[in-house]
């Protein structure tokens, strides 16, 4: 499960390997909106090319926050009993 998750945070690889926008992961969409949300809001853009709007940062994080770990929310009532009887497996009995 350890494994899965992450490769399911993985958005580095993608950074450094893919360079067609229609094989970019999920996670490396997010990265995108939030770096470019993080660097408006911090005026790191030309003069005039959106200087005066003001972006909800925190909000944005938050959304993508619940983006990402929702489907693994999801998922893990489903693992758990998997998960539980491998623990329960490898233990040590006396």
């Amino acid at each position: 499960m350890m494994i899965a998750l992450g490769y399911w945070n993985d958005w580095w690889s993608a950074l450094m390997f893919v360079d067609k926008r229609d094989y970019w992961p999920l996670q490396f969409y997010l990265y995108n909106i939030l770096s470019n949300v993080n660097a408006i809001s911090s005026g790191r853009v030309p003069p005039g090319a959106a200087a005066t709007i003001k972006l909800p940062t925190e909000t944005v994080k938050m959304a993508v926050t619940i983006v990402t770990i929702g489907p693994i929310i999801f998922l893990y009532p489903f693992i758990q009993k998997y998960f539980v009887d491998g623990i329960m497996t490898g233990a040590v009995k006396e």
